[in-house]
């Protein structure tokens, strides 16, 4: 019997547009796309119809990022055609336990 620790990433997986592994494949694309700086403060939280949701841990960031919003989605796009939009929200950066 397999644990829940298991199961729910390929869930959570098949919820995010029927696209497997696209989430994953942009979370680790990440650290290459960002600065280190900037890493400890943005974080992948979504993708979903070609939006993908990224978490920001503080307003100042929000506000840094929304100015590289261009910049990120287009160095994205290059790896995910599909990606279309990039939305940044106030939330946890946590990684994943």
């Amino acid at each position: 019997m397999e644990s829940i620790k298991d199961i729910l990433p390929n869930v959570i997986e098949n919820l995010s547009e029927g696209k497997p592994g696209v989430f994953q494949k942009i979370h680790k694309l990440w650290p290459q796309i960002l600065q280190p700086k900037i890493l400890k403060h943005a974080r992948p939280a979504g993708f979903k119809k070609g939006q993908l949701t990224i978490n920001v841990d503080s307003p100042v960031w929000l506000f840094h990022l929304n100015f590289k919003r261009q910049e990120i989605l287009a160095a994205l796009q290059k790896e995910f055609n599909d990606l279309t939009t990039i939305k940044f929200r106030i939330g946890s950066i946590n990684e994943k336990a």
